[in-house]
C-alpha cells in the first residue's frame, strides 16, 4: 500500500503551469495566512460563531487543496460540515487534528522545497533533453 502524503507539489505544479515563480508566491502566501486562518477558526469555535466557523472551515480547505494539500482540506471541508451543522462538540474534538494535519503539511512543504533547492528543480524550465 502506498504511503499517503500531506503534500503534492504535482498538483500545485499542475494548477500554475504557466508561471514558475507562481508555485513560490503561491505557498509563500498559503504559509502565511493559514496560521492566521486557524486562530480564527478556534476563536469561532470558542464564541459559537458556526457561520464564522463554516466560513473559515470553507476557506481553509480551498487554500489547501489548491496547495495541494489534499488531506489537509478534506480535514476541513468535514470541520466545515459540522460548523454548517453547529455540531460544537465535534468541531472542538477535530481542531487539533486540524492543526496537527497542518503542522505535518508544513513539514512536508519544507522538506519538499529543500530537495527542489538542491536539484534547482522548483525554478528550472522543462526541455526535451531535461531541465535548464
Amino acid at each position: 500500500m502506498q504511503q499517503k502524503h500531506a503534500f503534492d507539489m504535482a498538483v500545485l505544479r499542475a494548477r500554475e503551469v504557466r508561471d514558475y515563480e507562481l508555485p513560490r508566491k503561491t505557498l509563500d502566501r498559503f504559509l502565511l495566512e493559514m496560521p492566521v486562518c486557524l486562530r480564527q477558526l478556534r476563536y469561532a469555535s470558542e464564541i459559537k460563531k458556526f457561520q464564522m466557523a463554516e466560513s473559515l472551515a470553507c476557506l481553509i480547505k480551498k487554500s489547501a487543496s489548491h496547495v495541494g494539500g489534499e488531506a489537509f482540506s478534506k480535514l476541513a471541508g468535514e470541520m466545515e460540515i459540522q460548523a454548517h451543522y453547529e455540531n460544537d462538540a465535534e468541531i472542538s474534538a477535530r481542531l487539533p487534528e486540524l492543526e496537527d494535519s497542518y503542522q505535518l503539511l508544513v513539514n512536508e512543504i519544507v522538506q519538499c522545497e529543500m530537495l527542489n533547492a538542491e536539484e534547482d528543480y522548483y525554478y528550472s524550465i522543462p526541455t526535451k533533453g531535461g531541465r535548464i
